[in-house]
């Protein structure tokens, strides 16, 4: 209801004349009405980390820790309006009708990305599910600190290469995928500690109040952080200890919760503002040393407010434009997904993720653009899964990847209702959060699933099915 009735009293309040107001507070109804509809239907077997409920709750978390600002919106909309006009980065030359018709698009096309998902999830296919053979894990703490330190090892040796940590973090300025695009390798090696650390959590109960735990976990996130500058890359594994908590103990921590969420607003800005100071050449450390919330908040609500002046952000415009202006990927940014193995300095050519189309071919030009055949040499916008799979495959697309969606979640309920154990939590978790519809969330899973399963078996919670011979 609160993401429905806000834009919507908005424009009653302060906007009233805008183009196709009611149809789109109508679309927006259909489309938050469908995302409630579990919790409509809630049975208490169902738990709040079922992947119907959970999946709903993990989006808006990370909306609000993105936005912070967005939670007083109810209180800000009564004075401002919630967009100034209707207008898109992405949609230049598009007249307030065409914008708003577009916006309308877009959220049918979310909404019927819904529909196939719940239809895949109660379809009745139930794929066979695997009981894992689970090991008491040994010397996890040990073990922990062993990869973090390999790991961290490698974060000291790559900076260094570079020119130093400050080189290496003022490149980030220029994006990632022109500072780090062909070093993927590295980052991989380095986020290892971290699947480390929050594996000793799920294996060891007591590991919260031991301060070697948190200090381990410290290194891990900074030397992941400083390389990739992705705040996700701190925020998510923090997030990960608290639905390990829950996992255990069968109960959502709702203060524990209050302060990783607080804390994750405070990370959010400040991480960000340290990784924008990044673009005058010299980073601007003090923002954490010195724990400047203000300026952090101040940060977030400075992005807040560029995503309300292109609302929807890469996605709309991919609607807006693909096919009429620009013709679909076909599939390209799912072979550069899934090849991700293929260094990119053995193949020049390898398609790169979605957002890196939306701000070449889509930001900034107007009229019909061929797509090149070279992958653009670009930061990305975030195009969303349902924007990855429509510009890929059109709406046949989204409906075919949301309903194996739908299907997914529900062998995944399956398999942790089979394995409900630290071993089966930690798999649990990481297929819940990381598998998704989008080209970069596939790299990420297939990198984050082979990590964990080598950190598995290194810790002797998996191991190699043994050969017998006749």
């Amino acid at each position: 209801m609160y993401n429905a009735l806000v834009p919507g009293f908005s424009e009653v309040l302060h906007q009233p004349s805008l183009p196709l107001s009611v149809l789109r507070f109508g679309a927006e109804l259909v489309y938050q009405g469908l995302l409630v509809l579990p919790f409509v239907y809630y049975k208490p077997s169902f738990g709040w980390l079922h992947p119907l409920i959970f999946t709903v709750l993990w989006s808006l978390a990370q909306t609000y820790v993105g936005e912070p600002e967005a939670l007083l919106a109810p209180v800000r909309v009564l004075f401002t309006p919630l967009h100034p006009e209707l207008s898109h980065r992405g949609l230049v030359g598009f007249t307030e009708p065409a914008v708003a018709w577009t916006l309308v698009k877009a959220k049918g096309i979310q909404s019927l990305a819904l529909v196939a998902y719940y239809a895949g999830f109660f379809s009745g296919l139930r794929p066979s599910v695997l009981r894992l053979p689970f090991h008491e894990p040994r010397q996890v703490p040990l073990r922990t600190i062993l990869l973090v330190g390999g790991a961290f090892a490698t974060f000291l040796i790559a900076v260094q290469l570079r020119g130093g940590i400050v080189e290496h973090f003022i490149s980030l300025g220029q994006g990632r995928q022109r500072a780090i695009g062909g070093l993927g390798h590295i980052g991989v090696l380095i986020r290892l500690g971290v699947i480390a650390s929050v594996v000793w959590y799920a294996f060891d109960p007591k590991a919260g109040t031991n301060p070697l735990y948190w200090g381990t976990l410290a290194v891990s996130l900074v030397s992941m952080f400083l390389w990739s500058g992705s705040r996700s890359d701190v925020i998510f594994p923090l997030a990960f200890l608290l639905i390990l908590w829950a996992l255990r103990h069968k109960t959502i921590p709702w203060g524990r919760g209050a302060i990783v969420g607080t804390t994750a607003l405070v990370l959010f800005g400040g991480l960000g503002a340290l990784r924008a100071s990044t673009m005058t050449g010299e980073p601007a450390w003090e923002i954490v040393t010195d724990l400047q919330i203000s300026r952090s908040l101040e940060f977030a609500d400075e992005q807040l407010e560029r995503r309300q002046q292109n609302p929807g952000g890469g996605y709309t415009a991919i609607v807006g434009r693909v096919p009429k202006d620009v013709d679909l990927l076909y599939g390209r940014t799912y072979v550069g997904a899934l090849l991700f193995f293929i260094p990119r300095a053995l193949w020049t050519e390898k398609p790169r993720g979605t957002g890196s189309y939306v701000n070449k071919y889509l930001y900034g030009t107007t009229g019909p653009v061929e797509l090149g055949d070279s992958p653009p040499e670009v930061g990305g916008i975030p195009s969303g899964p349902v924007g990855a799979a429509y510009w890929n495959f059109y709406i046949p697309g989204v409906v075919l990847f949301f309903a194996l969606y739908g299907i997914f979640h529900r062998w995944l309920a399956r398999l942790y209702e089979t394995n409900e154990n630290a071993l089966g939590a930690v798999i649990f978790l990481y297929l819940l959060v990381g598998v998704g519809v989008s080209p970069n969330a596939l790299v990420s899973i297939f990198q984050d699933i082979v990590l964990l399963l080598a950190v598995l078996l290194f810790f002797g919670a998996l191991r190699f099915p043994k050969i017998t011979r006749n």
